[in-house]
């Protein structure tokens, strides 16, 4: 029976960004993030993006690993809940991105994939509390 790992599911979401990040950098011809603050604007190259990125995942895969490693007692609805954010956040993003993209945009604003961003980031971020309070409770019932 196959039992559910956390861990390969960040892995593979760290590889599927980076290719993603290889396939958006041979095909787009902006390949800079421009984020405008005030009167300063701030480019990010999206292969520095991409890298963030792909390590956060592979580090929090590397985590998750060691914490089944070490068969650290965790809450597995803990688990799933911030994998299904996590990594979901990036699948949605790429799924909904060229569909608004794309779209007329007299029906829709371009201000609408910023605010997509907007959300998926959020989640993201506030998924991650999920993690420490299920490290601390596993770290709390010790190991099986």
């Amino acid at each position: 029976m196959f039992k559910f790992k956390v861990h390969i599911y960040f892995f593979i979401t760290s590889i599927v960004i980076l290719l993603g990040g290889i396939i958006i950098s041979f095909i787009s011809e902006d390949n800079n993030l421009d984020i405008n603050i005030h009167d300063t604007y701030y480019v990010i190259s999206n292969w520095y993006i991409t890298y963030m990125l792909v390590f956060i995942y592979s580090f929090l895969g590397i985590l998750y690993y060691l914490i089944n490693r070490l068969q650290l007692k965790t809450n597995t609805i803990l688990s799933y809940i911030h994998t299904i954010i996590t990594c979901g956040s990036v699948y949605v993003y790429w799924i909904v991105y060229p569909i608004l993209a794309y779209l007329d945009t007299s029906i829709f604003s371009p201000g609408y994939i910023n605010l997509l961003l907007l959300i998926l980031s959020l989640l993201i971020i506030l998924a991650q509390p999920l993690y420490i309070i299920n490290i601390i409770i596993g770290l709390i019932r010790g190991r099986k």
